[in-house]
């Protein structure tokens, strides 16, 4: 399990010290695309079985505890919350799948249909709640129908599948994304390239480092809360969905 942790703390290092000195006001955005980005490209292809925020908020303190310089973390992490992180990783992952529908349209054209179901089953997930809401999030997600739209006015090779979306409420298409997405992603995809060439090395400076707890431990207790939520009639812990 240790690898697991080195990996993703290689990649954490190098993209949250980016954050830092880009501007720490796009700290808690950024955060928000660091926890799909582990998720989605290492966590999900790992039988990881440790509850995922635990895991995420465990990552930043290590961070925030080895430099003093970046103890405004702490905040960040006390206000954390599982559903904001799924909102954002879901809104993310719509981008994806309509960046990926665009990319393979002209050359699978009902093959790329996948991605746009992918895109239509998120939509779904908040359509009652974003009827009678205008928060930030929603406000995002009409911003994406924006685009979604936009693309399929001209081509759109899929059969039975709906073509436009409807928007949310008084659609709010001038909310400024503090991260562009293609930015953030660019900067993602180079340090997944680190991540999986690069040896494996802590990327915690020993010299600089507080004391807390171990990693060994604290990843011990998370199994204990898993093993003891495991006896309840569901269990929370592994849910990532709302």
């Amino acid at each position: 399990m240790m690898w697991i942790f080195d990996n993703v703390c290689r990649v954490a290092h190098y993209y949250l010290f980016y954050l830092f000195k880009k501007n720490q006001n796009d700290m808690d955005e950024g955060c928000k695309h660091l926890y799909y980005f582990i998720y989605n490209h290492i966590l999900k292809n790992t039988s990881f079985k440790y509850d995922k925020l635990d895991f995420f908020k465990m990552l930043l303190k290590e961070y925030n505890d080895s430099y003093e310089e970046y103890d405004f973390l702490n905040t960040y992490i006390e206000k954390i919350k599982e559903d904001i992180l799924e909102k954002k990783k879901n809104l993310i992952e719509m981008y994806d799948n309509l960046d990926n529908f665009n990319k393979k349209k002209r050359q699978e054209n009902q093959k790329s249909c996948v991605y746009i179901n992918k895109c239509i089953e998120i939509y779904k997930k908040y359509t009652e709640k974003c009827k009678s809401s205008s928060d930030l999030f929603c406000s995002e997600l009409n911003q994406f129908i924006e685009r979604y739209n936009k693309h399929m006015e001209n081509d759109f090779p899929c059969d039975n599948i709906q073509k436009f979306l409807p928007y949310f409420g008084r659609s709010n298409v001038n909310v400024i994304i503090l991260i562009p997405i293609i930015l953030i992603t660019l900067i993602l995809s180079i340090l997944y390239i680190l991540y999986k060439f690069t040896p494996l090395a802590s990327c915690i400076n020993s010299k600089k480092m507080k004391k807390k707890r171990s990693i060994n431990e604290i990843l011990h207790e998370s199994e204990n809360r898993e093993n003891n939520s495991n006896r309840r009639p569901y269990n929370i812990s592994y849910r990532l969905s709302e």
